[in-house]
């Protein structure tokens, strides 16, 4: 399974590859604007899977799912607040290429929005933690 992490080598997505690294089963794409910083992060971090750097922008980023072909993406880039004029862009995306979404946002804001957005594309099996 390819699970690409956004923000993969911030606090939040970087814990979440270290405990995905044990993981053998797992391709882990550690994704973020600055590919040096994923590089690093890739070469300080191993385990039975392999980190992978990836160079990953909001404004970049359905070409790199078609590339990568991701199972399940997870969002940790935040903050939500500076997603810009399109926040649901790399939810999108992800529903385009064909991968599974999920996000590690820290506030509520975001989620109603993007629960009538989902609706409206009739993609209503949207779960959302907490509820």
């Amino acid at each position: 399974m390819k699970v690409l992490i956004v923000g993969g080598y911030g606090v939040f997505g970087g814990r979440l590859a270290q405990l995905l690294l044990d993981e053998c089963r797992l391709t882990i794409f550690i994704g973020g604007r600055d590919l040096v910083q994923a590089k690093k992060f890739c070469s300080a971090h191993q385990g039975m899977a392999r980190p992978l750097a990836v160079r990953l922008d909001r404004l970049n980023c359905g070409e790199v799912l078609r590339d990568l072909k991701p199972d399940i993406v997870v969002d940790a880039s935040g903050p939500f607040q500076a997603y810009g004029d399109d926040p649901y862009r790399l939810v999108r995306d992800c529903f385009a290429a064909g991968a599974d979404y999920t996000d590690l946002a820290d506030g509520r804001i975001l989620w109603p929005g993007f629960q009538r957005r989902m609706n409206w594309l009739g993609t209503p099996d949207v779960l959302r933690f907490p509820a």
